[in-house]
């Protein structure tokens, strides 16, 4: 009963602050808009330039310098062990991306690695064909890595 009342009198004391407001405070507090959001079309046209603008291309969480998970970090390690150049994307920027990038590719998982246009797999993928040589072969193939024999 008592805090009934209590909040009967303080209620409506609280929702009339609410209206002296005028928008006059910190830049931090401000309301922020988002540019609208790229179509399924401009996101996928998107992916496809990007992959044809490199020989290797990551998509990954984070940076190659500051990898976000253990899995992007094991591939970027990979990807420096054969010394090859590869354009990464960081997906934790961009939600649209990330989410698009499964349907592009019909794989569930980030990283997601394509040699030469072509949709390579994941993690466990890579770090497999890396274990086994596969990696090297594929490189050597496509000219993106020369043989020093």
């Amino acid at each position: 009963m008592f805090s009934t009342r209590i909040s009967r009198i303080v209620r409506p004391m609280f929702a009339s602050a609410r209206n002296f407001s005028e928008g006059g405070g910190h830049p931090d507090f401000a309301k922020r808009f988002k540019a609208p959001a790229a179509s399924e079309k401009e996101i996928h046209d998107r992916i496809a330039r990007d992959v044809k603008a490199a020989d290797i291309v990551l998509y990954m969480k984070g940076t190659p310098e500051a990898p976000q998970c253990g899995f992007s970090q094991a591939v970027v390690k990979v990807l420096k062990a054969e010394g090859v150049p590869f354009k990464a994307h960081n997906v934790l920027a961009d939600d649209a991306l990330r989410q698009h990038l499964k349907t592009f590719t019909d794989w569930p998982t980030i990283p997601q690695i394509f040699i030469k246009g072509e949709f390579v797999g994941g993690c466990d993928i890579l770090v497999g064909m890396y274990q086994a040589g596969d990696l090297h072969k594929t490189l050597l193939e496509k000219g993106i890595k020369k043989d020093k024999s």
